[in-house]
């Protein structure tokens, strides 16, 4: 049971305490600064790190075209085990987050295992770089043949974002691959006709 004569001398400490914590957060963020005092630095431009931002966009359309042909020629799982860095994350609809290069490499394992007769196919669409020239993206759509959870076939098709970082030897793998099925919306949510 609460001791309410014990809880009354707490009480009225609770606001100065809240206060004082919240005027410490304000002051030490700097909220009382000025706005001169708060501008941020100019972006860096492409210029100053001397990087060919349009190379840097064409090396990432191709790194991703070469990925989907080492799935082709390799397999997934090879794929995957080539091209994603050491601490990647993996975000697929409907699935948990996988994090860490070897436990994608797993699940892709496992999945493949489920659907021997299964692929994955994308078509890369655009690309971007960093000024800084270590960090893009690629994006497209995907689509994966195989088994349903019936055994029938099924195509699933979907979008993806691939985001690459340049390694420490300088070559462009994937930090985090992002991937979500595509929705077929039922025809009472079409767009109405034009009058």
């Amino acid at each position: 049971m609460l001791n309410s004569h014990r809880f009354a001398q707490i009480s009225p400490r609770i606001p100065l305490v809240s206060m004082a914590l919240a005027l410490s957060v304000l002051l030490l963020t700097g909220c009382g600064q000025p706005e001169a005092d708060r501008t941020p630095e100019p972006a860096m431009d492409a210029e100053q790190f001397g990087v060919n931002v349009e190379r840097e966009r064409e090396l990432l359309l191709e790194a991703d075209r070469l990925f989907l042909q080492t799935s082709q020629t390799a397999g997934l799982v090879e794929a995957y085990r080539r091209f994603l860095a050491p601490d990647a994350i993996q975000l697929m609809s409907g699935y948990p987050a996988f994090q860490g290069r070897d436990n994608i490499v797993a699940n892709v394992a496992e999945f493949a295992e489920v659907g021997l007769e299964a692929s994955l196919r994308w078509d890369v669409e655009g690309a971007d770089a960093a000024a800084s020239g270590d960090l893009g993206y690629t994006w497209g759509t995907y689509i994966y043949s195989g088994p349903g959870s019936d055994g029938e076939m099924i195509d699933i098709e979907g979008k993806y974002v691939n985001v690459w970082r340049k390694s420490e030897a300088g070559q462009w793998e994937v930090a985090v691959d992002i991937g979500n099925k595509q929705i077929f919306w039922p025809e009472d949510f079409a767009e109405p006709a034009a009058e």
